[in-house]
């Protein structure tokens, strides 16, 4: 669509019902561009914004779309950019968006306009409320618990596993043989052998020198 106009600087496309999901890489030939306006297309991601070579982009309005989620690194891929405007579009508030929320909170080139009134849309016990007012602590306070809790059992299973090699792996060999024996005892049982058994020799070659 737009390979012959490498040169565009201002590109405006709203209330178009095409851009709901539109090729990722459609916007890779405008390398010069420096203000898009893509409102009110009903867009869910920002996989064409990352996908395109937009490293002069300086003005970003993306007001009124579908967007729940926002990757903060797909602005990594826009150095040039200094305002933002994502107002009215259907934020979550939870853990998938504390890397945009901090990102927000924190960068220092780019003017996110209106950020403090953007509002959730998502989770119901949460519809309405401001989204930078998410406690993105508790994400993180979420990530170290789970990483504590795996790192003690792999702890934990690596002790017991050294604990029961060194001082029980011949025991459960032993119970092992056993449970053989008896299932083969069982298995000729219902075959009606005449041979009976009544008696079970173990020996370890470990425990004292072979018997001659």
């Amino acid at each position: 669509m737009f390979l012959f106009a490498p040169r565009l600087l201002n590109l405006e496309i709203t209330d178009n019902e095409q851009w709901q999901s539109p090729d990722p890489k459609i916007l890779t030939p405008l390398g010069d561009l420096r203000k898009l306006d893509l409102s009110e297309n009903h867009l869910q991601s920002l996989d064409l914004i990352s996908e395109a070579n937009l490293t002069k982009l300086e003005r970003l309005i993306l007001t009124n779309n579908e967007l729940k989620i926002i990757d903060e690194h797909v602005f990594d891929s826009l150095p040039s950019l200094k305002y933002l405007d994502l107002s009215g579009n259907l934020f979550v508030c939870n853990c998938s968006n504390a890397g945009f929320i901090q990102w927000v909170l924190s960068n220092k080139q780019v003017y996110v306009a209106r950020a403090f009134q953007y509002r959730c849309a998502y989770p119901l016990s949460h519809q309405g409320e401001l989204l930078l007012s998410f406690n993105v602590r508790s994400c993180w306070e979420s990530e170290g618990l789970i990483c504590f809790v795996t790192s003690s059992f792999l702890v934990l299973v690596t002790l017991l596993s050294s604990f029961v090699y060194h001082f029980l792996r011949w025991q459960l060999v032993y119970g092992y043989f056993l449970f053989r024996a008896r299932l083969y005892d069982r298995k000729k049982r219902r075959e009606g052998s005449t041979h009976v058994y009544d008696a079970f020799v173990s020996y370890n070659v470990h425990d004292e020198d072979p018997v001659t």
